[in-house]
């Protein structure tokens, strides 16, 4: 399968999740800690949990910490044993630091739940509590349903830890109707920046992980630089590493975030550079929005996290494309084992 196909398959994988995930939470006991809970990942991974960050932070009186592995490691490295709480998500489960990074929490006693699409990995076979993500095969490094997944499992955890469901509604079918609306708008926006050598990607509180999603899936598909900022810091000189071969894409998921994109736009305008705001509020939409069909969030918000990723991974796609690149095999195929990032699945 292509990449292009795992995006259009994410509605029928978050069915799935929403399906089987809630009876593999209710058997796990309850999640509690008088400590920061530690939420470990890398990537894309990551990414997810940082979306999902201020969603579990609610719910957690000590609050959650967002790490990398290696930050883990070094961060607890010199702690006693006791009782503590890691969450851990790697989508393939091969991922040699957070291997890691479970193997030494286990170390410490601390409780570790691991969260991951392959019950067969090795980071799944190290911990005594799994949640494994219906996702199907993916066999390709940029994840699009990957990640889509995760952030709604997480989602899941949250409402599980907070005695409360979460609904889909129509929410998938909307999501459908968005990709399919999305291909033509994000080729025209490809089209209107044929030989863009950056964008830049900005998003604030759970969308900035959106933007640092986005921003890997179009440097690792297509190979053209992409980097994330938070708004509100972009405006304290940032902007000035644009150009009019640049780009900027904004999320805004509040009339505030709005507002601030909407300024900075115009600004960018007046200089020559081209930006386009992802509007998932219910304002009208402004000159600098790109027109989507964005579903409704009404049964619970931060399924915008899940609607703000596709046009960046439809983008990515089309960029890859137009520079003749095949976004499943990425710019240099071969670099996670050159820098010996994964660890050989044992069947």
């Amino acid at each position: 399968m292509t990449i292009d196909e795992f995006i259009a398959a994410q509605p029928e994988v978050l069915e799935a999740v929403v399906a089987e995930v809630p009876a593999q939470l209710a058997a796990l006991g309850p999640i509690q800690s008088a400590r920061p809970i530690y939420l470990v990942g890398s990537g894309t991974s990551r990414n997810a949990l940082a979306g999902v960050e201020p969603l579990l932070g609610r719910l957690v009186p000590a609050g959650v910490r967002v790490r990398g592995p290696l930050a883990f490691l070094a961060e607890t490295a010199g702690m006693r044993k006791g009782k503590g709480v890691a969450i851990f998500l790697s989508q393939t489960g091969t991922t040699t630091t957070a291997v890691q990074a479970v193997a030494h929490a286990a170390s410490l006693g601390w409780r570790t739940l691991v969260v991951t699409a392959d019950r067969r990995s090795p980071i799944g076979r190290l911990s005594g509590e799994i949640v494994v993500i219906p996702v199907g095969p993916e066999p390709v490094g940029p994840k699009t349903k990957g990640y889509t997944a995760s952030v709604l499992t997480l989602i899941l955890l949250a409402a599980a830890m907070a005695g409360q469901a979460v609904h889909l509604g129509e929410f998938t079918d909307e999501l459908s109707r968005l990709i399919a609306y999305a291909r033509g708008v994000v080729a025209e926006l490809a089209e209107m920046r044929e030989g863009c050598d950056f964008f830049m990607i900005l998003g604030q509180e759970r969308h900035y992980a959106t933007a640092q999603e986005g921003s890997l899936k179009i440097a690792e598909m297509s190979g053209v630089a992409a980097a994330a900022f938070d708004t509100e810091e972009a405006f304290h000189g940032r902007f000035h590493g644009l150009s009019s071969f640049s780009a900027a894409l904004f999320v805004a998921g509040t009339p505030a975030q709005y507002d601030m994109a909407g300024a900075a736009a115009a600004a960018l305008a007046d200089l020559g550079i081209a930006s386009r705001i992802l509007n998932l509020t219910a304002s009208l939409p402004g000159p600098h929005d790109l027109p989507l069909p964005w579903p409704t969030t009404d049964t619970c918000a931060e399924l915008d996290l899940i609607s703000a990723i596709v046009p960046f991974q439809l983008l990515a796609c089309e960029l890859a494309r137009r520079r003749g690149v095949s976004p499943e095999r990425m710019r240099y195929p071969d670099l996670a084992q050159r820098l010996r990032i994964t660890t050989a699945r044992a069947d």
